[in-house]
């Protein structure tokens, strides 16, 4: 990671998903992934980030169209098919993160 802000994102990021999702996080290549599933091409994460250069992404493994109110609410950052690219966390609210990543852990896997 490349700096101390994006480091203390991370750290942040990963309390508030080891709490939203009760997982001990496993790493997936280059992805910190909380819990797994069963997929017909093998096994992947429930849930994950990863720090990249650019900052944080949140993988949510559902489509993010499902998730328009509770990304509306983070202000509508740019997304993936199931991928989230955060700003830094200090411009986000986390109590809306917090409901993001338990809403799109309370919806079918795609």
């Amino acid at each position: 990671m490349p700096d101390a802000a994006l480091c203390d994102d991370a750290r942040a990021l990963d309390a508030l998903m080891r709490d939203v999702t009760g997982e001990t996080p496993r790493r997936w290549g280059n992805i910190l992934g909380y819990g797994r599933y069963q997929a017909a091409t093998g096994l992947w994460l429930r849930t994950g980030f990863a720090a990249r250069r650019s900052g944080l992404v949140l993988y949510l493994m559902v489509p993010t169209e499902a998730l328009a109110s509770e990304l509306a609410a983070l202000g509508r950052p740019k997304t993936g098919k199931g991928c989230i690219y955060l700003p830094a966390l200090s411009r986000l609210d986390h109590a809306a993160l917090r409901r993001l990543v338990h809403r799109a852990l309370a919806l079918p896997l795609h």
